[in-house]
Parts: structure tokens; C-alpha cells; sequence
């Protein structure tokens, strides 16, 4: 072999694995991008069930409160349903760790009212709304009262 033909064919086994090199990070790249669609598509349906348990989390309240669904979306002000109003949206915001832009959206609501009522609701978090909230969160669960 003359060194004409050694150099021709060292640059060609170099050029091969360069182009095996290109290849194997076009694949790789390939499988990250795939990686982070299914990620998404998670996440994406993560949230979408999240939402879909805000009307769960409405039903159990009105259960345990006594009130009417339309009540507790509408804007009667009475005590009962200001008060399960209020434990309905920080179980969304807390427990299915909505935005309140989302609550809002759920309850046909603002979202600034949402924030302020659970601020509001938190603070306050008298006995009475503690075992309502424990008895939603044990309906929630599955868990025996």
C-alpha cells in the first residue's frame, strides 16, 4: 500500500465515523425530542384530570356543606355557602393544585375573588371548616369518616 492510498483510507474510515457520529446524535436527538412530547402529553393530561376532579371536589362539598350546586357556583352570600364556597376552592387550589385562574374558570367566578375567598378562608380555617375540609378530603380519598 502506498501512503497516498494509507492516507485515502484513513480519511475515509475518519470521514465513516464521523457520519456514525451524525448519525448516532441525530438519533439521540430524535429520542430526546420524542421524550419530551410524551412529557408533555403527561403533563398536559395530569392537568386536564386535575380540572376534570374540580367538579368532584363541588359535588362532595355540596354533600358534606348541605347545599345546592348552583348555590355554591351562583352568589348567594349566606354563611353555609360562603363558607363551603370557600373550602371548595382551597381544596382546588391545595389539593389539586389548580390556579385560581382555573378554580375560577370551574366556579364562574373571577379569578381575583377566588384568591381573595381562600386567603380569606385560610386565615380564618375556624374549627368547624377544619373537619368540613377533613371530611371533603376523606371523601376524596376513599377514607372511612
Amino acid at each position: 500500500m502506498t501512503v497516498d492510498e494509507v492516507v485515502d483510507a484513513l480519511a475515509l474510515m475518519t470521514m465513516q465515523q464521523g457520519i456514525e457520529c451524525l448519525i448516532a446524535s441525530c438519533k439521540q436527538r430524535e429520542a430526546n425530542e420524542a421524550a419530551e412530547r410524551r412529557r408533555r402529553l403527561i403533563a398536559s393530561e395530569a392537568r386536564q384530570a386535575r380540572v376534570e376532579c374540580a367538579g368532584v371536589v363541588v359535588d362532595i362539598v355540596c354533600d358534606v356543606y348541605g347545599v345546592d350546586e348552583q348555590d355554591l357556583r351562583g352568589s348567594v352570600r349566606g354563611s353555609t355557602v360562603w363558607e363551603a364556597r370557600a373550602v371548595a376552592y382551597v381544596l382546588m387550589l391545595d389539593l389539586l393544585d389548580l390556579l385560581p385562574r382555573q378554580v375560577a374558570q370551574e366556579m364562574g367566578k373571577e379569578r381575583s375573588t377566588v384568591a381573595k375567598v381562600a386567603s380569606k378562608a385560610r386565615s380564618l380555617s375556624t374549627r368547624r371548616s377544619m373537619l368540613a375540609r377533613s371530611l371533603v378530603v376523606d371523601a376524596l380519598t376513599g377514607a372511612s369518616a
